[in-house]
């Protein structure tokens, strides 16, 4: 058992050390001089919504066309240096050697996957613009674009951390507190409201696929506490596998029953039908 990746990250136009929304795009799209990291660059899968190209020309296009209002009540371009793009990197822990080597493993990296497009789906509506796979890394992973549909197209609101932090520094401070015991609950409420994210997506994909919320060393766990959650993650991994199977069952019996009771009483219409004629 492996255990869950989920990074969330903002982006700009200006970027930082080099790393702005331009060179983000490159570096998924494989552009050989974005991506240095990866020995054999192969070509995205885009597994939900639109191209990289599309993606890019929609993100250059809204960002150019978003404005802010100033102080004095006038309204301007955005700054270069206002995070407009929010880039999201989910990994499973199989290897990408296993991946292809294995059915079983490929069977349960598409489950995940799939259980991770619906949870971004859930998370960021129709803003979620793109999600690409990358198998020419160490492990399976997917790189998730979101652009904010607001007119200023801050993408600070739609990162969980950021935005539970804004909304307390620019509220009011309560009753006797300063300036730094504002910005210290603020950062406490950053660390809360992430952790409360990870906890979401662990609940909804990490634990249906079989995967805990973190390693056994961030969490100092003794091996057989780590060997026991092992276990439990993989039998509540086979339930839900047996769940679905019964389910399947069950609707296929059902679906047979409604087709034999519509056999039946068209039968009985002929039958009652051929009674009159006679």
């Amino acid at each position: 058992m492996g255990y869950q990746f989920c990074r969330i990250q903002l982006f700009s136009r200006k970027g930082k050390k080099g790393r702005n929304t331009e060179f983000i795009l490159d570096e998924v799209s494989r552009v050989p001089s974005a991506c240095l990291h990866v020995t054999k660059p192969d070509r995205p899968n885009i597994v939900f919504g639109i191209d990289i190209p599309t993606l890019r020309k929609r993100h250059d296009d809204q960002a150019a066309a978003a404005r802010t209002v100033t102080l004095a009540g006038k309204s301007r371009a955005i700054r270069s240096d206002q995070n407009t793009l929010v880039g999201i990197v989910l990994s499973h822990p199989a290897t990408v050697e296993d991946y292809h080597a294995s059915a079983d493993d490929r069977r349960d990296v598409n489950m995940w996957e799939r259980r991770s497009i619906d949870w971004l789906k859930n998370q960021f509506g129709d803003q979620l613009i793109t999600v690409v796979r990358h198998l020419d890394e160490s492990h399976p992973h997917l790189h998730a674009y979101i652009l904010p549909a607001d007119s200023e197209m801050k993408a600070a609101n739609l990162h969980p951390g950021f935005a539970a932090k804004n909304e307390i520094m620019s509220s009011t401070p309560m009753a006797g507190e300063g300036g730094k015991a504002q910005k210290k609950r603020a950062d406490h409420a950053y660390v809360q409201a992430m952790r409360s994210w990870l906890d979401d997506y662990h609940q909804q994909v990490a634990v249906p696929s079989g995967l805990s919320r973190l390693g056994p060393g961030k969490r100092r766990l003794t091996r057989e506490e780590w060997q026991r959650e092992k276990l439990q993650a993989a039998a509540l991994k086979a339930t839900l596998k047996r769940a679905k199977t019964v389910e399947a069952r069950v609707t296929k019996i059902v679906h047979d029953a409604r087709d034999a009771a519509l056999v039946s009483r068209q039968e009985a219409v002929e039958a009652e039908n051929l009674q009159k004629r006679h």
